[in-house]
C-alpha cells in the first residue's frame, strides 16, 4: 500500500526525503552499509514526518485505509507499527525465550521476542525498534521487531550523560542511571 499512495502527487514530500536518504545512505546491509532494509524501511514509512501535522506513511496509511474498509486486524497491525519507534536499550538477560530490555530514557522494562533469534548478553546496548504489546489475549511480549544494533561504543554511562544533556527538564529525570545497570 505504501508503494501505491507514494507514487500520488500529494506524497512527493516523502518520497523526497526517502530518495535522497536512500541514496546516502544505500540500506541493505553490510558490506555496503550498516542500514539494514529493515531498519531504513521502518523509517521510511514510520518516523519520516512532513506537514504541519507531521504525518506519515504509515499515519496516511491508517486513515486511507480505514476509510476503505482495511482489515481490522492489518490496521491493528499498522497501529502498532505507528506507535514503535527505535530505542537504545539496556539487556537485563534473557527470561526464559524473552530478552528483557531497559529502555534508557524512560527505565521502562519490557520483555520481547526477538524473531532475529539474537539473545544478547546482559549489561548489552542496544539499538532496536520495538513494537508495543498487541493487545490481545495472550499477547503480552513486546516485539524487537528489527535486528538489534549492538551498541559498543559510547557506552553506557556515555549515553546517559547525553541523554541528560539533550531531553527536556521533564524527561531528565528518567536519563539518570537505570536501576539495574551492569
Amino acid at each position: 500500500m505504501s508503494e501505491q499512495l507514494t507514487v500520488l502527487d500529494e506524497m512527493a514530500p516523502f518520497v523526497k526525503i526517502i530518495s535522497e536518504a536512500e541514496d546516502l545512505y544505500m540500506p541493505s546491509g553490510p558490506p555496503m552499509s550498516p542500514i539494514t532494509a529493515s531498519y531504513f524501511t521502518c523509517w521510511a514509512f514510520f518516523d519520516v514526518c512532513v506537514g504541519a501535522a507531521e504525518e506519515t506513511i504509515g499515519t496516511t496509511i491508517l486513515e486511507v485505509g480505514a476509510r476503505f474498509g482495511m482489515n481490522k486486524d492489518l490496521l491493528r497491525l499498522v497501529q502498532l507499527m505507528q506507535r514503535s519507534r527505535m530505542g537504545v536499550y539496556l539487556s537485563d538477560g534473557i527470561e526464559g525465550n524473552l530478552v528483557a530490555l531497559r529502555e534508557l530514557v524512560t527505565d521502562a522494562v519490557c520483555r520481547a521476542i526477538v524473531p532475529a533469534g539474537y539473545g544478547g548478553r546482559k549489561g548489552e546496548l542496544w539499538l532496536a525498534r520495538v513494537l508495543p504489546p498487541p493487545g490481545i489475549p495472550g499477547g503480552g511480549e513486546h516485539v524487537v521487531f528489527t535486528t538489534p544494533y549492538i551498541l559498543l561504543q559510547p557506552g553506557l554511562s556515555e549515553w546517559m550523560a547525553y541523554w541528560s544533556r539533550v531531553l527536556p527538564q521533564g524527561l531528565r529525570r528518567h536519563a539518570s542511571t537505570p536501576t539495574s545497570a551492569t
